[in-house]
């Protein structure tokens, strides 16, 4: 079952990834909560029987259990984890990520890259021998967390760009579908003047036929008198 999950992971889309953590970011009172008595416990239990019927009523791809939610999520949130260590520098600080692009990072045991926009907040374990919020180490952090805040931004713009992308894509498919509609009626209204246009040729040569008819019977008549 553990296989079938994990390749079932790698499907996920972009728009599957964001989609679940604007889920979670509802529910991370309960979900980020240390606590482990029994109602934390229950109250977790129950947002991961939500996330999944809200996931996918809304999801692009096929639908998804909450065990394969919970792992994308714990997975993710382990490699923001691991990447937020590496660039802090094992500082000993409590600090909110607001985005990780995990995209820009080589995958690692067939875990799946995606991008973190939900503010994951992580902290370290103190330790004796690193120093805590030193007056030298405020400006490094500020400018990581403006660095942060700027990827941040540039996440933001693109997934908007491509919304209004996709947007303006449905709109000129909609407009092709009208042209093509009208183009139908056309097509039909000109069958039907053809159709008009036939008769009326046949009725006249009916009455051609039917004037000739006349002559060859009024010449008979006259002969005969």
């Amino acid at each position: 079952m553990d296989v079938e999950v994990s390749k079932r992971s790698r499907n996920f889309t972009d728009y599957d990834r964001n989609l679940l953590f604007e889920l979670v970011i509802q529910y991370k009172h309960v979900l980020e909560n240390k606590k482990t008595d029994g109602t934390s416990v229950k109250q977790k239990n129950e947002a991961w029987d939500e996330i999944p019927l809200k996931y996918n009523s809304s999801c692009q791809t096929s639908p998804r259990n909450a065990k394969q939610l919970h792992a994308l999520y714990d997975g993710i949130k382990k490699k923001a984890r691991k990447i937020y260590m590496m660039t802090s520098e094992k500082e000993n600080i409590k600090s909110a990520i607001n985005v990780v692009d995990v995209s820009q990072v080589a995958e690692s045991s067939g875990t799946t890259v995606m991008t973190v926009e939900p503010t994951l907040e992580f902290s370290t374990t103190p330790s004796a021998s690193i120093q805590t919020n030193t007056p030298q180490s405020l400006p490094e952090k500020k400018r990581k967390r403006q660095s942060i805040e700027t990827l941040s931004k540039r996440i933001v713009e693109r997934k908007n760009f491509k919304d209004k992308l996709n947007t303006d894509i449905h709109k000129k498919k909609e407009e092709i579908l009208d042209v093509e509609k009208i183009l139908k009626e056309k097509q039909l209204t000109a069958a039907n003047i053809d159709v008009l246009i036939k008769e009326a040729e046949l009725k006249i040569k009916e009455k051609d036929i039917q004037i000739k008819m006349d002559e060859i019977s009024h010449k008979k008549k006259n002969s005969g008198n």
